[in-house]
């Protein structure tokens, strides 16, 4: 495979990839009932796999804004065009991914800081594996996508319990 026909596979991939983190609504003030894992939360409660109840923690409008822009930070990657622009298009987007995971780790406290740090994590390695596309191949990228597409679905899903 050639470093163009690389590139183009990932391109794709990681559209498809962050199409699936940005979805998912902004059901903050819905009753309705999202169900992951172990765990489901439904308005402003959760209820966790052991059987205990936790209320849904309040949450400062700016970090609901925080989570709004996150998520359309990450709608908007999908619409870049690496097949055009090259993968280096991803990287300014990418980093502002991130720098909106730090300042809702250090909005949050300990509400969601541990998601937002995961999420973090892997766009770093997402990063490092698209600038290694040529020597570590495509399946570096894609086992760094999926991480990504993992911890940002963790993140929104908690940041979309909170009461905002």
């Amino acid at each position: 495979m050639t470093i163009r026909s690389r590139t183009a596979a990932a391109a794709v991939l990681l559209a498809a990839v962050f199409g699936a983190a940005a979805c998912g609504g902004d059901d903050s003030s819905s009753g309705a009932t999202t169900t992951t894992g172990a765990s489901t939360s439904s308005g402003g409660a959760s209820t966790t796999a052991g059987g205990g109840s936790t209320t849904a923690a309040a949450a400062s409008s700016e970090l609901c804004q925080e989570r709004d822009d996150l998520r359309a930070s990450i709608k908007d990657l999908t619409n870049i065009d690496v097949l055009k622009n090259g993968t280096s298009a991803l990287t300014e987007p990418i980093a502002d991914i991130k720098e909106q995971a730090k300042a809702i780790a250090s909005d949050a406290k300990g509400d969601v800081k541990p998601e937002a740090e995961a999420l973090q994590t892997s766009l770093q390695k997402l990063e490092t594996s698209v600038q290694n596309l040529g020597s570590g191949g495509i399946t570096s990228v894609v086992a760094s996508a999926s991480a990504v597409v993992t911890s940002a679905n963790t993140l929104m899903n908690s940041l979309d319990t909170l009461k905002c």
